[in-house]
């Protein structure tokens, strides 16, 4: 079963505007999206049952890498980044631990 990652450009919208927000871009192939994140010029975007976290610019959303975490276990259900320390953060349920990439 495959799902649907629509990209949303809503940094030009008032948040009064935002039923006006448009898809930019529809991504249909892979699994189910676990967690999706931004940092910089980068959109991450982790999915269910992959040790592979995709890598996508953040203007034109084309894939730009993957980045391989290994034992990132089978249920990756969110993804956290940080500014501060510029990386992000990669939640293993399975073994209570949490990856820094």
């Amino acid at each position: 079963m495959h799902d649907h990652l629509h990209f949303v450009d809503a940094t030009s919208v008032e948040p009064k505007l935002l039923s006006e927000v448009a898809v930019t871009r529809v991504i249909c192939e892979g699994s189910s999206v676990g967690g999706v994140a931004s940092l910089g010029d980068d959109v991450f975007v982790v999915r269910q049952h992959s040790q592979q976290i995709e890598v996508y610019d953040a203007v034109n959303f084309a894939q730009k890498r993957h980045l391989t975490v290994p034992e990132l276990g089978s249920r990756p259900f969110s993804l956290a980044v940080c500014s501060s320390n510029d990386c992000l953060y990669a939640p293993n349920y399975d073994k209570n631990c949490v990856h820094r990439v």
